[in-house]
């Protein structure tokens, strides 16, 4: 939909060029299966995986802003909450809020 465009249009913060977000079925397909379809999200203080399997994404462990690539290797499945941590951990909480309202911006051009 228009949403997913708008995501996969955003742009490199160090080179200014656009970032595709797509990620491949047969990439997604090789990560789900490598992850058996669970978070992968580790609390580093009790080391216990958390292996929910509801509302999983795509993460990526190299971030896209900062060059990270969308392999096998750079992708792991994370559950809603725990994708929301590791995001709010690497960029901030307020980068999340300009997303949005940049987001809410573009749509309303629809």
């Amino acid at each position: 939909g228009t949403l997913s465009k708008e995501i996969s249009n955003s742009v490199n913060q160090k080179t200014c060029q656009p970032i595709n977000r797509y990620i491949s079925g047969t990439i997604r397909q090789e990560v789900y299966m490598r992850d058996k379809g669970c978070c992968t999200f580790t609390d580093q203080e009790t080391k216990r995986r958390c292996n929910s399997k509801h509302l999983l994404q795509y993460d990526h462990i190299k971030p896209m802003a900062f060059n990270g690539e969308t392999t096998v290797q750079n992708l792991r499945l994370l559950c809603f909450q725990h994708h929301k941590l590791v995001t709010d951990r690497v960029f901030g909480v307020q980068s999340k809020i300009n997303d949005f309202k940049a987001n809410r911006r573009f749509k309303s051009f629809d």
